[in-house]
């Protein structure tokens, strides 16, 4: 496919790459492309060691770190640290320019990069794969997306709660929860949120736009965390799973569901000492715990007798008058005593 006026044409990819099964429209893409697989990255940076194949990818890098943002819009004063999102916000915010038009369903895009996205969705072409299930993407920030479920690992943590997450960004949208500031406002109600993503989700309520495509039943959403829950049901991971009788769900809504017809209304087991109701004997037995907790040691019983018998060992007020070793109780005295006795005989 190729541009031509502002709609996307089929074209043959002739131009192929003889390391990988990638195709191109051009020479000068394939050029570009075989960087890809030189392992000669020549361009380090010097803040964190990350080596680029090309000059203009390290400086476009750099400004990671000095936070450099050199192009500003002239009608809001919003800062940029790259020309092409500078250009994207300009149509987006300002002008709703969509000069990119899809020539099958008439749909329009202030970047070529969308459209391009967009058309994947009628050719069913998926480049980006992952190497663990083979599962194929659209674009590569799904296929990163995707690849978190695979290794789980939640290395951010939130200072003020302790929560986790996989990726910065979404610590740093979770840290401004915290400070309960509402600077995102919306034009149209005038409603305000702490979070400008919270922001977008809530305009689309306004103007019923669903932007998340699902790339395989073609279903709209108009939240991407909706979009990733329901990539579930076509790949058939069940990550949630009920406690009670193991059955396992796509859906964190069909597991709750399921609760709620099948389990959380027989709450049999009862705590006799505060009438709270469990649906299981060993949730019941646990929270038992906390009526019988030891006040020096935090250790916990099941039973008050075993409460009292373990407080006992924390106090020893019974010496023996030969040795003077102590005792918790007047009964093991006693019985050491009877030691004592036997020698004098």
């Amino acid at each position: 496919m190729c541009e031509s006026g502002n709609n996307i044409v089929e074209r043959e990819k002739t131009f192929s790459c003889d390391q990988c099964p990638k195709a191109f429209y051009t020479q000068k893409s394939l050029t570009k492309h075989y960087a890809i697989h030189s392992k000669d990255k020549c361009y380090i940076c010097e803040i964190c060691n990350a080596s680029f194949i090309r000059s203009e990818c390290l400086r476009r890098h750099l400004r990671v770190h000095t936070k450099e943002k050199p192009y500003c819009c002239e009608l809001c004063d919003s800062k940029f640290s790259h020309h092409t999102s500078l250009k994207a916000h300009y149509r987006y915010h300002h002008t709703k320019e969509k000069p990119f038009s899809c020539h099958m369903c008439e749909k329009s895009f202030c970047e070529k990069t969308p459209l391009v996205i967009h058309y994947r969705s009628h050719t069913k072409e998926r480049p980006f794969v992952c190497d663990v299930c083979d599962k194929g993407f659209t674009t590569k920030r799904n296929l990163k997306n995707h690849c978190i479920m695979h290794t789980e690992e939640k290395m951010f943590t939130c200072n003020l709660c302790g929560k986790k997450f996989a990726r910065k960004f979404y610590l740093t949208m979770h840290e401004q929860l915290h400070t309960k500031e509402k600077r995102f406002v919306c034009s149209i109600c005038d409603k305000a949120f702490a979070q400008i993503s919270t922001l977008k989700f809530h305009l689309q309520t306004h103007t019923k736009e669903k932007p998340y495509v699902c790339d395989i039943c073609n279903k709209e959403f108009s939240r991407k965390y909706t979009l990733t829950r329901h990539y579930d049901t076509h790949s058939g991971i069940r990550r949630y799973s009920c406690d009670i009788c193991m059955k396992t769900f796509t859906q964190k809504e069909s597991l709750d569901r399921h609760m709620k017809s099948l389990h959380i209304l027989k709450k049999t087991y009862t705590c006799r000492l505060c009438s709270k109701s469990f649906i299981k004997q060993s949730l019941l037995q646990t929270h038992r715990l906390e009526h019988f907790a030891c006040e020096e040691c935090d250790k916990k019983f099941t039973k008050a007798s075993d409460l009292k018998s373990h407080c006992l060992t924390h106090s020893r007020p019974y010496v023996c008058d030969v040795c003077n070793k102590t005792f918790p109780r007047d009964c093991d005295l006693k019985r050491h005593s009877q030691v004592h006795n036997k020698k004098k005989l």
